[in-house]
């Protein structure tokens, strides 16, 4: 599937709405992966060095870090999501 990410295009209002129908670690691998809404532009690794997934199971909250392929898969997984909210033009 090959999507044209032209999020850069949209205003910071509209990023802003598209941001809100996602997760909070969804909107926030893909600002680091397309370097939206005042972040800088980061590689899978990079990115996986910046996310912590927090858990909570039986009252105790336990960081999890998240690999490079988990953001790739994140990334395919908020990349289609957002194709089919009108929000990607396919090649």
């Amino acid at each position: 599937m090959n999507h044209n990410l032209n999020l850069a295009s949209y205003s910071e209002d509209k990023l802003e709405v598209i941001m809100e129908s996602l997760t909070e670690i969804e909107s926030l691998v893909i600002r680091l992966r397309f370097g939206l809404l005042g972040y800088e532009r980061h590689t899978l690794e990079e990115t996986a060095d910046m996310v912590t997934l927090v858990t909570k199971s039986n009252n105790a909250t336990k960081s999890v870090p998240v690999k490079r392929e988990g953001i790739r898969s994140m990334e395919v997984r908020v990349l289609q999501k957002l194709s089919a909210l009108g929000v990607l033009d396919n090649d």
